[in-house]
């Protein structure tokens, strides 16, 4: 499924940007731009929220069908790491925004 995130405050590299959608498809950022929304994607409109890249708790046991205990190799890591890792969008509402000093 494809995503299309409008109407917020968006965190990139350089700051917060008002300007720009976040396109997302299968689950994963795809792209930050100013681009015409896509006409096939759910539109969400973000009503003027924080839009910021999901931070993981790193302290895992597993992830992606794979128990740490059970898989403690390379192979069984790079498994944990693809499904805990996941871009995964967060918008924050009024009382988040105003402790990060974006206004209400």
């Amino acid at each position: 499924m494809s995503a299309v995130f409008t109407n917020a405050s968006v965190l990139t590299p350089t700051g917060f940007r008002s300007d720009v959608t976040v396109k997302t498809r299968a689950g994963r950022i795809e792209a930050v731009d100013d681009a015409a929304a896509d006409t096939r994607a759910v539109e969400i409109n973000c009503e003027g929220g924080l839009l910021v890249p999901g931070y993981v708790d790193i302290q895992v046991n597993g992830g992606g069908g794979v128990l740490f205990n059970n898989r403690p190799d390379i192979e069984g890591l790079a498994a944990i790491a693809a499904a805990q890792f996941a871009g995964v969008p967060l918008v924050a509402g009024p009382d988040a925004r105003a402790a990060l000093g974006q206004g209400a």
